[in-house]
């Protein structure tokens, strides 16, 4: 599954990018943090902070390379693993994400919201990797032992599989 791996890298890629380039310059108004939320006060922000502040200035630098790690470890996992079910499990996580991200609308977790459009995504590669595996059959790794109906398969190259039985 070698386009699974390199579509999982560039989902990984193009997050991480994105992360390191536009949430350090985000403002608290355009992210709706602080005083300049639109769903409430929120606590964590200095009082005196104008809207105008970037979160980077806000929160510091920490908090801002979690939420990128969080974002951008799902689809790195994905791509490490190469298996259907983990891409699945790579949905289950963007979708976690992002209803945390909603329920915490007020506060800098809120930001994990941007994995909404990062869950559908993940869903389409998870979709068509599950049905290229089912099309394709599945797949045996190199050195296994395979049986079919009549017994060893030709295939079979694992060494033990062709010495006599004692017996």
């Amino acid at each position: 599954m070698f386009s699974f791996r390199w579509m999982w890298w560039l989902i990984a890629a193009t997050t991480a990018t994105l992360s390191v380039w536009s949430i350090p310059s985000e403002t608290l108004a355009y992210a709706g943090l602080g005083s300049c939320s639109k769903a409430g006060p929120f606590s964590a922000a200095r009082p005196d902070v104008q809207c105008t502040a970037s979160i980077y200035h806000v929160y510091g630098v920490w908090p801002l390379v979690w939420v990128g790690l969080f974002i951008v470890a799902p689809s790195v996992v994905a791509a490490a693993a190469t298996s259907w079910w983990v891409s699945w499990m790579t949905v289950v996580a963007f979708a976690a994400l992002s209803f945390y991200g909603l329920a915490h609308i007020t506060q800098i977790q809120s930001m994990f919201a941007a994995a909404i459009p990062l869950t559908v995504i993940s869903f389409l590669v998870a979709a068509v990797h599950t049905a290229v595996r089912l099309v394709s059959g599945p797949t045996r790794p190199s050195g296994s032992l395979a049986l079919d109906a009549g017994g060893l398969d030709e295939r079979a190259t694992t060494p033990s599989a062709h010495l006599p039985r004692d017996g």
